[in-house]
């Protein structure tokens, strides 16, 4: 169409039209015999409708080649939860005969609507997404989404959830009975977090809730002085910590909402922990080396990423599965960080 970007039509879109799975679709296209005559029929009429066309890269794979293509959004392709995250779910996709294609999310300012809506548009059968806290509304045409590690109010979709709020009930819980009562909370925002819309799995709300439950079942008020919102990177977690060994009253006890958060807690105190406690969300690399081993709360970034793309797929084979909301458990392990000195 002159003057126009014509949108390319995508596997899901024959699916669609056919009233079949995408993975219906990458059977009939591979030449596969597992698919009934009237449902190969449907697909080959659709593919003549909407004038689909393998692009030349997926043509000019053997016989077996990879047909659906799923995607992964994440947040940061640095962070090493999400680099797990992703190796599992790519071992999934290659066993399935699926191919994952990563990225990551768009930052402060950037419509994650309009990304999502282009990479399924362009590439993807279905997403795999871990949403921006921001994200309330998001509305995806018919294509399946599994959400990872928090909602943000996103309705109709798979998910993957944690629980966030139990796990760092965990962590302080254990800081408090060791005898710590002023304990620093580093936390990965940069401001107070606002009032979300219910329905609305969050991991940061849900571990800040965690936070105050454990201080609420312990009988201790939190000092409100000692969380510091230190932004999303281990160098603003060390001048956190460093305002907080400044304090008038400061704390003899500090816990990280999430790794880098921890690690930036160890920046500040160095070796021996400057005879801190510390406990932190997040199996941080070396934490069971260093003088004392740190206390942490560990999630399981592979199960979630298993789980997530066995889901996305499984959707795919039959879009009439009911909705699944998985929510995986956090464990404790103490290391001896978290005592007092």
């Amino acid at each position: 169409m002159q003057g126009t970007e014509q949108r390319r039509v995508t596997v899901h879109d024959v699916a669609k039209l056919a009233g079949v799975s995408a993975m219906t679709v990458s059977r009939v296209l591979s030449g596969k015999q597992s698919t009934s005559a009237e449902a190969a029929s449907r697909v080959r009429s659709a593919i003549e409708a909407t004038g689909f066309r393998m692009n030349k890269a997926a043509s000019n794979l053997r016989q077996g080649r990879i047909l659906t293509t799923i995607a992964l959004m994440v947040d940061r392709l640095d962070d090493p939860f999400f680099s797990q995250v992703m190796s599992a779910a790519q071992d999934v996709a290659s066993s399935r005969g699926a191919l994952l294609v990563v990225t990551s999310a768009p930052r402060a300012g950037h419509n994650q609507t309009d990304t999502v809506t282009s990479l399924l548009a362009r590439s993807a059968d279905g997403l795999l997404l871990y949403p921006s806290p921001e994200e309330h509304n998001l509305v995806v045409d018919g294509q399946p989404v599994v959400l990872i590690a928090r909602t943000a109010g996103i309705a109709g979709t798979d998910a993957v959830l944690v629980d966030n709020a139990h796990g760092a009930r965990l962590g302080v819980s254990h800081l408090l009975e060791v005898g710590h009562t002023r304990i620093g909370l580093l936390d990965f925002g940069d401001s107070p977090l606002p009032t979300l819309p219910e329905p609305f799995v969050d991991t940061r709300a849900d571990r800040l809730r965690g936070f105050r439950m454990a201080h609420d079942e312990a009988g201790i008020v939190v000092d409100e002085s000692l969380i510091r919102y230190a932004g999303p990177t281990v160098e603003g977690a060390r001048q956190a910590t460093l305002s907080l060994l400044d304090h008038d009253n400061p704390p003899t006890a500090f816990f990280g909402l999430n790794g880098r958060m921890t690690t930036g807690v160890l920046h500040a105190l160095g070796s021996g922990l400057a005879g801190h406690g510390l406990a932190g969300i997040d199996d941080i690399e070396l934490a069971d080396v260093f003088d004392p081993p740190i206390t942490v709360v560990a999630q399981d970034p592979q199960l979630m990423g298993r789980r997530g793309a066995e889901m996305l797929l499984d959707r795919l084979e039959n879009p009439a599965l009911p909705l699944q909301r998985l929510e995986l458990k956090m464990r404790l392990i103490v290391r001896g960080s978290g005592k007092p000195a």
